[in-house]
């Protein structure tokens, strides 16, 4: 029975302390050259969480939102 269990993903995850909506922020701020300490202390995350999420060994399902053009 318990193969049959979806594995919930992101903030669907009890005590998730981000949301879909913060990842594609966290990695933009890295990409402008924030470090990952910086990223930590602004989202109240530890800097191996952000790490993490920046090799996409978490937060893999969240893609990253397209430039929109104006």
């Amino acid at each position: 029975a318990a193969l049959n269990k979806r594995i919930k993903l992101g903030s669907r995850r009890r005590g998730s302390k981000l949301t879909e909506a913060d990842i594609p922020m966290i990695r933009r701020l890295r990409a402008r050259g924030f470090k990952y300490e910086e990223i930590a202390e602004f989202t109240g995350m530890s800097k191996s969480a952000i790490a993490y999420i920046m090799q996409r060994k978490t937060w893999k399902h969240v893609k990253d939102q397209e430039p929109q053009v104006s």
